[in-house]
């Protein structure tokens, strides 16, 4: 079909419904419906038809042509240069990304195995020994450390090696409970 012929005398062009103005909405969407009618449609004069309407740089995209390899042997499904560059572009583009993590991957869990085993021995990070009587904070994962509780240490709890691995705490509420030294953080005052 031809965007500057008309079908009928009655019937407008696809060039003078662009032209036009306003209120085109009706026959244009006519327009579009009698040209999906055919098995083919071709497009001619397009300098003409673009020429008179503005797009936007984002529009731009919608208006391009899609070049068959072989215009003898007409429009075949899926067999258009754009669309098949897109696709192999696609195809190669999601092997190379899987190619990358994989070997991420193996090189970052090989790189914590190496560090794990070539690691420093450290002992504790605080070297304070708790006493009874000190006041401390107590870690409490799910709430911001302005909110952690307090308490005061009352009696020391020790393990069969010796050495002090939990803590008897008094509570703000005349409470007590037994926590391990973990999570707890002495309270400078």
């Amino acid at each position: 079909m031809d965007a500057t012929a008309k079908s009928d005398k009655t019937k407008h062009s696809l060039n003078e419904l662009l032209y036009r103005g306003p209120v085109l909405l009706e026959n244009l969407c006519s327009l579009l419906i009698r040209f999906r009618l055919y098995k083919y449609g071709v497009v001619s004069d397009i300098e003409k038809a673009f020429l008179n309407v503005g797009l936007s740089k984002i529009d731009r995209d919608s208006t391009r042509v899609i070049w068959l390899k072989d215009v003898e042997k007409g429009f075949q499904t899926g067999k258009s240069t754009t669309f098949q560059n897109l696709v192999q572009f696609w195809k190669k583009g999601n092997a190379h990304l899987n190619t990358f993590w994989k070997h991420w991957y193996n090189q970052y869990v090989m790189s914590l195995r190496e560090s794990k085993r070539t690691g420093f021995k450290q002992g504790k990070v605080c070297s304070i020994e708790p006493r009874v009587g000190e006041f401390v904070l107590i870690k409490e994962e799910k709430l911001p450390r302005a909110r952690w509780p307090y308490g005061v240490i009352r009696s020391l709890k020790y393990s069969q090696d010796g050495k002090v691995r939990s803590v008897e705490l008094e509570l703000p509420n005349n409470r007590f409970v037994i926590r391990p030294l973990r999570i707890i953080v002495p309270l400078r005052i």
